[in-house]
Parts: C-alpha cells; sequence; structure tokens
C-alpha cells in the first residue's frame, strides 16, 4: 500500500512514518510533504493508496488540496488529521463545495 503523508509539523510527519513503518511491511511511504501545494503535486505524481493529511496546512489547506486531488480524478483513500476545534465547520464548509 502506497502512502502519502502531507502534514505540516516535521516532527509529527517523522513519527507517523515509524509508525507506519512498524505496523505493516506493505506500507510503503510515497513521500511526505508539509504544505497543500507541494502535497498536491506529489499525490498527483504518485497516486497512492492512502493519504494522511493535515487540515491545517500552509498556503492550500488539506481540504482544498483534497478537492483539487478528487478533480484529477484520484479517488485515494483519506485519512484527515485536525489539532483545530472548528474542524467541523471546516467540513461542512467543504461538503457544501463539491
Amino acid at each position: 500500500m502506497k502512502i502519502v503523508t502531507v502534514v505540516k509539523d516535521a516532527a509529527y510527519r517523522d513519527k507517523l512514518e515509524k509508525l507506519l513503518r512498524k505496523l505493516r511491511q506493505e506500507y510503503k511511504s510515497a513521500g511526505t510533504a508539509s504544505g497543500g501545494q507541494e502535497g498536491y503535486r506529489l499525490i498527483k505524481e504518485e497516486v497512492p493508496d492512502l493519504i494522511i493529511a493535515d487540515i491545517s496546512l500552509p498556503r492550500t489547506d488539506g481540504l482544498l488540496m483534497l478537492k483539487k486531488v478528487r478533480k484529477e480524478k484520484i479517488y485515494s483513500k483519506v485519512i484527515l488529521i485536525a489539532e483545530k476545534e472548528d474542524f467541523l465547520i471546516d467540513l461542512e464548509s467543504y461538503k457544501k463545495s463539491l
């Protein structure tokens, strides 16, 4: 399973990568990114099976990045990570924009 991780915090990104390697041997990192634009380019290039993405990303937030990915007809599974208290508001805004 190819996985792309798009998380702004480098320490958290590294912890996720280590955890994935420990969980299953077949989990392969297809790359990591710290921002939405960089993540979008990586996802478009790698077309991973799974995307782990932060909602709050520099330049292009995680929801906008995923919307752009879906427009490219890339239907990877997604795990969203949120630190923000207003995550549900962001998610509702995203749903309305589809």
